[in-house]
């Protein structure tokens, strides 16, 4: 009776032992809850909306950038804001000095001189995805609005009668826009290379006071043809 029990138990402890699960399904079933879709990792941790190739390492994106122009004869800034991989946003403000002078032997001393500033809002769509921000080969739309505005003094000598001086002053307003091309380049750091160039139309409208010289650098009515180029220089952050 001794020895049916023992075998008994023993049966028991046989079954209850095949039925426990092992140490690899224990593992198996740790890793299995503990794992996150990939998909579901790059969901949530790309909040900026914008797409990396595949087995790429996310770096920095770039949305922003001021940049500065090297063009010595009209310098200005621009601020630019990308909307996503391939489009950008940008506007930029121009502004420069000219003197000039007649060549009217009888007005040896006098000329004009005056101000132009320009603002140009601009569309543009880059053909690449760049891996820092807005970058590579790129075309464009701008708008242009320039406001040119000089003043003369000339000095007229009599050789019979006394000499007079005469104050003029010439004002001229210009609307239009174009298209644009060109390339951008984004360093590691931030630091930002952009060279374009473009054609376009623009139309003027140009006031001159009464006395106003005839030969007024600025003054023009009507369409004309326009460009644009250049390089700047900036950080992209």
């Amino acid at each position: 009776m001794l020895k049916l029990n023992n075998l008994i138990h023993l049966s028991v402890a046989t079954v209850v032992l095949l039925l426990l699960p092992g140490p690899d399904s224990y593992a198996q079933t740790g890793s299995e809850t503990l794992a996150v879709p990939a998909a579901e990792i790059n969901r949530t941790s790309n909040t900026t909306g914008l797409q990396h190739s595949p087995g790429a390492t996310p770096t920095h994106w770039r949305r922003n950038s001021i940049k500065f122009s090297a063009n010595l004869l009209m310098p200005g800034i621009t601020y630019s804001f990308a909307l996503n991989n391939h489009i950008a946003l940008q506007a930029n403000v121009y502004t420069s000095s000219f003197v000039y002078f007649t060549d009217d032997w009888i007005q040896l001393f006098g000329g004009w001189s005056g101000t132009s500033t320009a603002y140009t809002p601009e569309v543009r769509y880059y053909a690449m995805e760049g891996p820092r921000g807005p970058a590579g080969i790129y075309m464009g739309l701008y708008a242009r609005y320039r406001h040119d505005e000089a003043t003369g003094e000339f000095v007229n000598w009599g050789f019979i009668g006394p000499s007079t001086t005469d104050y003029s002053k010439a004002e001229m307003h210009s609307f239009g826009g174009g298209t644009v091309v060109g390339y951008q380049w984004i360093a590691k750091k931030g630091f930002t290379l952009d060279v374009f160039g473009g054609v376009g139309i623009m139309h003027d409208k140009t006031w001159t006071s009464e006395n106003a010289y005839k030969h007024a650098p600025i003054v023009h009515n009507g369409f004309r043809p326009s460009g644009m180029g250049g390089c700047s220089l900036g950080y992209s952050f």
